[in-house]
């Protein structure tokens, strides 16, 4: 990898467009959500949240890897036995 900086300006035009729409549509899919948004338990789903947030925080070290991984990764990768 290299250590030069990459720059929005030095990206050719087609990648740019690319960017732009992902991040247009990822904003309009954001906002109905947020406008369209409805809980028949907000307490629980903020008390959700809130321990997803906390969660994401947890880094595991894998031995012979260089960086970590989220341990929500782990969670989610690995079966319940629960349905």
């Amino acid at each position: 990898m290299s250590n030069q900086e990459q720059s929005w300006h030095y990206m050719s035009l087609r990648a740019r467009g690319f960017i732009s729409v992902v991040t247009a549509a990822g904003v309009c899919v954001l906002g109905w959500g947020v406008v369209n948004w409805s809980s028949r338990e907000p307490a629980k789903f903020f008390c959700y949240l809130l321990v997803a947030l906390l969660a994401s925080r947890l880094k595991v070290h894998l031995p012979g890897i260089t960086g970590t991984i989220c341990w929500e990764w782990w969670n989610s990768a690995c079966p319940k036995p629960w349905p």
